[in-house]
């Protein structure tokens, strides 16, 4: 089982995955779910690739990515023209086994010609690219997304309406989704969390993992806007009786001596 996200921002691209994958048998039924926390691969240091699918399909894409980005005939490219090389490159690779269409789907951030890192959704069912822009600037995939892409809606809608967040912005609504996600998830999403970022940086684009210590930063700062939006809700909270008027009438009187 899988979880992936994707968010486009003008100053980099933000990747997450979760660390779980599920053996199955070959009528398709889930046997073991084991610890697997390889679903995003860098590319030498300027492409990141996340999976959702058989690992034997990750393997055979990451490889052709890898050629093509080896080979330079990525980076010099626009953002659909690199989508249409690796898509044909890949869907060649999979007819040379017989692969169904639907078993295998990826995000792809990287640089292109003529604009910021680009990202790129290759959907499981066709394998055809989809180039994410200002307009439609986040993506999940997987078994989880149907928890994901609420919470991704939420997101967009209470932090930053139509327009993209910062860089900044997308890992930490990256942090927000996929930890609540993990957290509701019933088809075996779990943590811990990889967040991948595609940037550019001194004149180039490198890529790059979040360290252990900026994971934990974004977490904190997603357990205190959890905490923050608790707080503002009194719909659960003890109802207090106001205090009765007071019924005490005494009139003042003379006493006679």
């Amino acid at each position: 089982m899988t979880l992936i996200v994707g968010i486009w921002t003008s100053e980099g691209v933000v990747l997450g995955a979760d660390s779980a994958a599920t053996s199955m048998l070959p009528d398709g039924r889930h046997t073991v779910l084991q610890y697997y926390p390889d679903k995003i691969n860098l590319i030498g240091d300027t492409v990141a690739v996340a999976s959702t699918g058989a690992v034997g399909f990750q393997q055979r894409f990451v490889d052709k990515v890898a050629g093509l980005a080896n080979a330079r005939k990525l980076g010099q490219r626009r953002d659909l023209d690199a989508g249409r090389l690796i898509s044909n490159s890949i869907v060649q690779d999979f007819q040379h086994t017989r692969a169904q269409s639907g078993e295998y789907g990826a995000l792809v951030a990287l640089p292109v010609k003529g604009g910021p890192p680009a990202l790129i959704e290759f959907d499981a069912r066709t394998l055809q690219p989809e180039v994410k822009t200002s307009s439609c600037w986040y993506v999940s995939m997987g078994s989880g997304q149907t928890v994901a892409d609420p919470l991704l809606g939420f997101a967009r809608e209470a932090f930053w309406g139509n327009k993209p967040p910062s860089k900044e912005g997308a890992i930490f609504c990256t942090m927000f989704v996929m930890s609540l996600s993990c957290k509701m998830c019933p088809s075996g999403v779990r943590e811990p969390i990889q967040i991948a970022v595609v940037e550019p940086a001194n004149g180039k684009v490198l890529a790059r993992f979040l360290t252990d210590d900026q994971l934990r930063e974004h977490r904190q700062h997603v357990n205190d806007v959890v905490s923050r939006i608790s707080s503002l809700t009194k719909y659960d909270q003890p109802k207090v009786k106001p205090p009765m008027p007071s019924t005490d009438r005494r009139i003042d009187t003379v006493q006679k001596p």
